[in-house]
């Protein structure tokens, strides 16, 4: 997905105060995403679960369960530890922004919130997830490569190791035994066989 295009997102608001969750709503539809919402941390997960958002707004002091513990729970889940969490916080306090941001929280802003901060920092943080998944895709990839590579080696290592070794021996077998009774023109043939086979071998190993 495009992260220059909203509406393929859907974001998780989580607070516990109404006034909030309308008031977040109605700036995330504006910027074009798709939203849904939570009043806690437990619901929170709970939503997660049953469908996955593409990024978290996370209220940092809640109810039931607060934001710290929601995104220590998430982040040890690896079906969800790469969604995106953006703390929401009126607090100032150095210590919870730095205790969410060591539980893996992505980002932070701090309440009232600024309608263009908010925009850029979820921006950012999707462009971020969306260069994430490429690259998990990416080496995916390549392991089905390598895979494919690995059978092919040994395809061909079946089909043609033990055919080539059999020509050679009996090339060799037949320059050990026939010499004294070949003319320069059956050597040469010989010699041209023996330098094929290896041709072939070689180009084999440089293909593989």
């Amino acid at each position: 997905m495009n992260p220059n295009n909203p509406k393929n997102y859907t974001i998780l608001i989580v607070d516990d105060l109404v006034e909030n969750l309308i008031l977040l709503s109605n700036l995330i539809e504006k910027f074009g995403y798709e939203n849904t919402f939570a009043k806690n941390g437990k619901e929170a997960i709970a939503c997660v679960q049953k469908n996955k958002p593409d990024l978290i707004l996370l209220d940092l002091m809640m109810p039931v369960m607060n934001g710290l513990e929601c995104c220590q729970k998430l982040k040890a889940d690896p079906n969800y530890r790469d969604i995106p969490i953006i703390f929401l916080t009126a607090s100032l306090e150095e210590k919870h922004l730095i205790k969410a941001l060591e539980l893996g929280g992505n980002d932070y802003v701090t309440k009232p919130l600024k309608k263009n901060e908010l925009r850029t920092r979820i921006h950012n943080q999707l462009t971020i997830y969306e260069q994430i998944k490429e690259v998990k895709e990416t080496k995916l990839q390549l392991k089905l490569a390598n895979k494919k590579l690995t059978e092919f080696k040994d395809i061909i290592g079946k089909n043609n190791g033990n055919p080539l070794s059999n020509i050679k021996e009996c090339v060799r077998v037949l320059q050990e035994k026939l010499p004294p009774k070949l003319d320069p023109s059956e050597k040469k043939v010989l010699q041209t066989l023996e330098e094929e086979v290896n041709k072939i071998d070689d180009s084999i190993d440089s293909l593989i």
